[in-house]
């Protein structure tokens, strides 16, 4: 079996649009957030993998956590305040965000984006679907008694996942410009 597209998109009705050499198509239901697959059929070829490594290798040492002085303990971690405290801020940000309000300057959405009620319910789709992708390809390769190909089973997962790997790779580039 040819794997599967995995080009999707969310329409304003919840509704999981896949595009490109499939059919599919795929709503999210908002009690339950699954993703209920209605057809998959054509597929795509497979992309080929690459690994590649560094020429040379560094290693650094470093002090064992049992070394650090209680001043650099106290530079390095956070306390158990310090982190109740970032948790409280990013409540109150994500709670902005929920209801539209504007950000003030000293809050920022980065990092808490897929944490909101919408995006919230959009990733949840997809990782549903990757699922039941992974839970499809099982079930065929079960039924056809060719035995177990964990690589097909893992492309079709890659396939898609490939949209949000993407996605995470774009916003890693713009932060790394933002930081310059």
């Amino acid at each position: 079996m040819a794997p599967r597209s995995s080009m999707y998109n969310f329409a304003d009705n919840n509704q999981l649009q896949h595009s490109g050499d499939d059919s599919s198509t795929f709503t999210v239901n908002d009690s339950s957030k699954h993703v209920v697959r209605q057809s998959l059929d054509r597929c795509i070829e497979p992309a080929k993998r690459q690994v590649t490594f560094a020429p040379m290798t560094r290693a650094k040492r470093t002090l064992r956590r049992t070394d650090y002085s209680r001043e650099e303990i106290e530079a390095t971690w956070y306390t158990s305040r310090e982190t109740d405290a970032i948790r409280c801020e990013a409540r109150e940000t994500l709670h902005s965000l929920n209801h539209n309000k504007p950000l003030s300057d000293n809050e920022c959405k980065r990092g808490l984006e897929h944490r909101t009620m919408q995006n919230g319910t959009k990733r949840q789709a997809v990782i549903d679907y990757a699922r039941q992708v992974v839970l499809d390809e099982q079930h065929r390769q079960w039924k056809e008694g060719t035995g177990v190909d964990a690589d097909s089973i893992s492309h079709q997962y890659t396939l898609v996942s490939r949209q949000a790997q993407a996605s995470a790779y774009r916003t890693g580039r713009l932060d790394h410009r933002t930081a310059r």
